[in-house]
């Protein structure tokens, strides 16, 4: 199986969200997976939730968009 860091080329779109190994994998030796993909589900979460109530779809997945790339980016920084 795959054992290097890896993230998909699009993580939202129009009515969806790439979550999970879906989005992005860690390094499993390092451990930050399990905490990246609690914060991952916060913050889809708090994205669909915002959706729902009527917030910029556009600017929603945007800012899921360069949060995973953030923590990805991290991750990779510290590999």
């Amino acid at each position: 199986f795959p054992t290097y860091p890896r993230i998909a080329s699009s993580l939202a779109g129009d009515r969806w969200l790439a979550c999970g190994s879906a989005a992005m994998a860690f390094d499993p030796i390092c451990g930050d997976g399990t905490a990246m993909a609690v914060r991952e589900a916060i913050l889809a979460a708090a994205v669909i939730r915002a959706a729902l109530k009527g917030g910029d779809c556009e600017a929603l997945t945007a800012h899921y968009d360069a949060r995973l790339r953030a923590g990805f980016a991290r991750h990779v920084d510290l590999c």
